[in-house]
């Protein structure tokens, strides 16, 4: 038995009792899979798979497995890294690098998996077209222990082009704590938000994509009651009637960071 529940400030409000277990070795990640509008549930069992639950209107189905992954991989996160309009399974492997599995359009994704030349890293990862060449791109937080800096490995026609480019985000001490990418200014080319993590203190990057540099505008937010880690997530949410914006949660809570989303 697995129970779904919904936070709710210091809370935590019961949604649904599913009548099986989720045994995940890593995040949960919801997105539509299967492509019939409802949001789906991905995550990599502890037996080394990845397993799906599809969502519809009767809540969470029984999950599908399959395929099996590399030993000791870290993930999965969820996005279009080949822009075919299906959501792929991107994971990161402990002997460097990063495993993107197509994913099929039903639920499913490809058996033999795409390896990027990303390096050292335990995340985050996201996958965006940040230099505006039309190709997907990935992105992640360089090294496993943290830091920084932002590896940007760019993607051709047939998948990775082999070129890597390090930004620097930050300080030196500063970790990634969250990592997303968006046309936030409208120009058409794919931007990145990042937060960074000092201490107590946090800070937001906004990047502005296009070929080169990326054009780096910084603005703090509040600091965390306690020493923070860097092992929250940007996340799109509607909290107005505004519409959707870009937060940051963490075992802090959340932080509205004043970006819209679209």
């Amino acid at each position: 038995m697995t129970e779904l529940r919904r936070a709710r400030g210091e809370r935590w409000k019961l949604v649904a009792a599913l009548p099986f277990a989720i045994d995940a070795s890593g995040p949960l990640r919801a997105g539509d899979v299967d492509g019939d509008g409802d949001a789906d549930l991905v995550y990599l069992h502890h037996a080394g798979m990845l397993v799906t639950h599809a969502g519809g209107l009767e809540g969470l189905a029984e999950g599908t497995s399959g395929p099996f992954v590399s030993e000791g991989a870290l993930g999965p996160w969820l996005g279009d890294v080949d822009r075919d309009g299906r959501l792929d399974a991107m994971l990161l492997s402990w002997g460097g690098g990063a495993h993107v599995y197509r994913g099929d359009g039903r639920g499913g994704f490809a058996g033999a998996p795409q390896t990027w030349p990303i390096g050292w890293s335990s995340g985050p990862l996201v996958t965006g077209d940040v230099d505006g060449d039309g190709y997907g791109d990935l992105l992640a937080a360089a090294g496993y222990d943290g830091g920084a800096t932002l590896r940007v490995c760019h993607g051709g026609e047939d998948g990775p082009r082999g070129d890597c480019r390090d930004h620097t985000l930050g300080a030196e001490e500063a970790a990634i704590g969250g990592l997303a990418v968006e046309d936030v200014d409208g120009d058409g080319v794919t931007d990145v938000l990042a937060v960074l993590v000092a201490g107590t203190s946090r800070q937001l990057v906004f990047g502005r994509g296009g070929a080169g540099e990326l054009a780096l505008h910084h603005k703090s937010l509040p600091d965390g009651g306690s020493e923070t880690t860097a092992d929250g997530e940007l996340r799109r949410a509607r909290l107005d009637d505004d519409g959707a914006e870009w937060v940051y949660v963490d075992r802090e809570g959340l932080t509205r960071l004043g970006v819209r989303a679209r």
